[in-house]
């Protein structure tokens, strides 16, 4: 009987834990490639989940990039300021991708969520029956670097 209780106390916990959303990814900027296979790695774990969705964060902030010397030797980074909208332009650049890939948009969602200090990106894999993450901003907001006309065409299409 005790054999019994222990595996159903187990059971009950492994199903507990599968109703947490799971952070899949977080990194910063980067590029277009990386963008696209970072998001087909969230595809690809949905695909595992039937019934789960894919929840996708967008944070603005300054662009952390990598600095190198003569060698391409890694030095040391900077920061730029980010530009008013480049959440969005990625966000409908993800979206395209979607579409790309012939996978379900209503299976994901895409979230501008807010300001933090260096530009984010966080995918979530949220199975069913489990509640969405909520956004974690950082800061209220950030100076930006007015709309171009090049994020129009951001990263051109997948």
């Amino acid at each position: 009987m005790r054999i019994l209780l222990c595996l159903l106390i187990l059971l009950v916990s492994i199903n507990a834990q599968q109703t947490e959303p799971i952070l899949v990814d977080e990194f910063g900027v980067t590029n277009c490639d990386d963008y696209r296979g970072r998001l087909d790695i969230l595809l690809i774990e949905l695909e595992k989940a039937p019934g789960a969705k894919g929840v996708v964060f967008v944070y603005s902030g300054d662009l952390e990039l990598d600095v190198y010397d003569k060698n391409s030797k890694k030095v040391g980074v900077r920061y730029v300021r980010s530009m008013v909208e480049l959440d969005r332009a990625l966000i409908n650049y993800y979206k395209n991708h979607v579409l790309f890939r012939h996978f379900s948009p209503d299976r994901l969602e895409f979230v501008r969520a807010g300001y933090r200090r260096k530009f984010t990106n966080t995918f979530w894999l949220v199975p069913k029956g489990s509640a969405a993450p909520i956004p974690t901003p950082t800061l209220k907001s950030i100076k930006q670097k007015r709309k171009s006309k090049d994020l129009e065409s951001f990263c051109d299409n997948p």
